[in-house]
């Protein structure tokens, strides 16, 4: 026996859609596509982290660090491999190392943000006494 659904008012509607927007927005999403000359990959509140893991899957990328990798990428991004990985690591100190056999290595030393602040140097001036 087929049943005639519930109706629900536009204010009760508004929050359905609220409510499951919300809910997307809070899983991380990678999408890849293409190959090292033309990389698509589409991420959607991803950490880095996860989106070097699917590189990772998809050509023969290893990283390493001891830096936690949570920045957040919201977008889609086209372009080499090595174009996306310098735009992916703004904000990090990294080492991008193209061996043989088509491996990368990703190593990550740190956040550029959290250096230490440089120091000032003082400069006297002296003169010599002519006497």
């Amino acid at each position: 026996m087929f049943q005639k659904p519930a109706r629900i008012g536009c204010a009760g509607f508004a929050l359905a859609c609220t409510l499951l927007a919300g809910s997307s927005a809070l899983r991380a999403e990678t999408v890849l596509a293409g190959d090292r000359n033309a990389v698509n990959l589409a991420a959607s509140n991803a950490p880095v982290e996860e989106v070097l893991k699917a590189l990772g899957d998809k050509f023969a990328l290893h990283y390493r660090t001891d830096t936690p990798l949570e920045r957040r990428l919201n977008g889609t991004y086209s372009g080499s491999l090595r174009r996306l990985l310098a735009d992916m690591l703004t904000g990090y100190d990294y080492v991008i190392v193209w061996g043989r056999a088509e491996q990368i290595e990703v190593i990550v030393l740190g956040s550029a943000q959290a250096k230490p602040a440089t120091t000032t140097m003082t400069v006297a001036r002296t003169s010599r006494r002519s006497d």
